[in-house]
């Protein structure tokens, strides 16, 4: 079995994911979101994509927004990652691998 390493910060055990505890990684978020300006720093269109963003975050963990898991445009299973096709309905997602949603937004900001 494996050790768990100690939070960088307090020395205490760590999250799997992080080099901080929950309670020394939520801290430093809350000193970051005050100095940089938080959600108010964001302009408009970068504070709608936030906030679609996190919409479609919430309803996946509490299981509301099912999804399979595989890209639609490859069939991957790999690195699947939500793409909001309009942000203005946050639950309207499609799911694509890494590769192809990097494609996609390419393409859009080429206007393709």
């Amino acid at each position: 079995m494996f050790a768990v390493k100690p939070c960088s910060h307090c020395r205490q055990p760590r999250d799997a994911s992080g080099r901080y505890c929950r309670r020394c990684r939520n801290a430093y978020m809350r000193r970051w979101r005050r100095d940089r300006g938080g959600h108010a720093a964001l302009t408009v269109e970068e504070r709608r994509r936030d906030t679609a963003r996190s919409y479609a975050n919430v309803y996946r963990r509490r299981g509301s927004l099912e999804l399979a898991g595989i890209c639609v445009k490859c069939g991957s299973a790999e690195s699947v990652e939500m793409h909001h096709v309009d942000y203005d309905r946050p639950l309207h997602v499609v799911e694509l691998c890494r590769v192809c949603h990097r494609v996609k937004h390419r393409q859009l900001l080429e206007g393709l």
